[in-house]
């Protein structure tokens, strides 16, 4: 497959099937290191949490302007 361009239909359905359970196992993934991490280490608090989405936030804007 070129760059947004497929043999077929199928073949597009096929991967993007492909990439959406490679999604899921991540997503899977990190759900139980962070599982055992909040067993280990608590939970994580409203300052940590709030702090966090500030920390993406801020790199979302930096990516859109270096875009």
């Amino acid at each position: 497959m070129e760059a947004g361009r497929a043999e077929s239909l199928s073949a597009w359905v096929n991967e993007a099937l492909r990439k959406q359970a490679e999604d899921e196992g991540r997503l899977r993934a990190l759900d139980e290191f962070m599982t055992e991490y909040q067993a280990e280490h608590g939970e994580f608090t409203e300052e940590e949490l709030e702090e966090n989405r500030r920390d993406i936030e801020a790199r979302a804007i930096k990516m859109r302007r270096a875009r």
